[in-house]
């Protein structure tokens, strides 16, 4: 049974509706093969000139982990998900 069927409320609706995506720009010590080849990548076709294409870049699964404030550099909010400053936000725990 899930969290809506056995009290009724929709947790997945409501968190979309009371946060916004974002892009974190990060600094990690975790050495990855996927961002090394995605860099190398970057890089060969920059220097011959190529366009960059889907192989040039990579993604973080944090699955869960967190990320420590001191490791992060940016937080960019897309504009198309920016929302009126002062809006109110939306109570999570009304029903």
């Amino acid at each position: 049974m899930s969290y809506e069927e056995g009290l009724g409320h929709n947790l997945h609706g409501a968190f979309v509706m009371a946060t916004r995506p974002c892009i974190v720009k990060f600094v990690s010590r975790e050495v990855r093969s996927d961002a090394v080849a995605a860099a190398v990548t970057y890089v060969h076709r920059r220097l011959r000139h190529e366009d960059l294409f889907l192989k040039c870049n990579t993604c973080f699964n944090g699955e869960g982990r967190r990320i420590s404030p001191e490791h992060i550099l940016k937080v960019d909010w897309p504009e198309s998900q920016q929302t009126a400053e002062g809006e109110a936000g939306l109570d999570l725990l009304s029903t």
